[in-house]
């Protein structure tokens, strides 16, 4: 017998299967007791890391979170600053970032200090070029491993010509 590998079973746990594949997945699982395993084990995983998201979620990975249940998303407004207010209960919230890139070009993100001292760069992230959006995780643990509470998001975008900033934003965090 054939076994799923752990990158199958991973992306099936992730929710990243759907239709057939899905359907070919839980048949195995039902027949195979090597493979149940396997998959209780990476479900387990799963789980933890469904606790803790990536800085820059996918408008993919932004969907399957609004199913899940309900979801703060804020849409960050160029030359202002968003408040970002954490309650007691939440652990991450998503901002929305106007993104006017374009089709066909890379986005950027650079994570600042009000004083322009780089914290983190994401390139060649994923946003929607259709709608000109991407979008950011605030999470509560960031602020617990000692990120500012207060910080600039540089957006980038990067063509045959150059590079060109297309927006900036200015969060503030808020945890109560």
């Amino acid at each position: 017998m054939t076994h799923l590998d752990d990158d199958t079973l991973a992306r099936y746990w992730l929710g990243e299967t759907s239709g057939p594949d899905e359907a070919a997945v839980e048949d195995h699982l039902f027949g195979c007791e090597a493979c149940a395993r396997s998959s209780e084990r990476l479900a387990a995983l799963s789980d933890g890391l469904r606790q803790v998201l990536p800085p820059i979620v996918s408008p993919r990975r932004l969907e399957k979170l609004a199913r899940g249940g309900p979801l703060k998303v804020i849409r960050a407004v160029r030359g202002t600053t968003t408040d970002v207010v954490f309650d007691p209960e939440m652990r991450f919230q998503v901002i929305t970032l106007p993104a006017p890139a374009g089709r066909g070009a890379q986005l950027d993100c650079e994570l600042l200090t009000m004083t322009e001292q780089r914290l983190a760069l994401f390139e060649d992230i994923p946003y929607d070029p259709d709608r000109g959006l991407a979008h950011l995780a605030c999470q509560r643990h960031y602020g617990e491993l000692g990120f500012p509470t207060d910080m600039r998001v540089r957006l980038t975008a990067v063509r045959e010509g150059g590079r060109e900033v297309i927006g900036e934003y200015d969060l503030h965090h808020v945890f109560l």
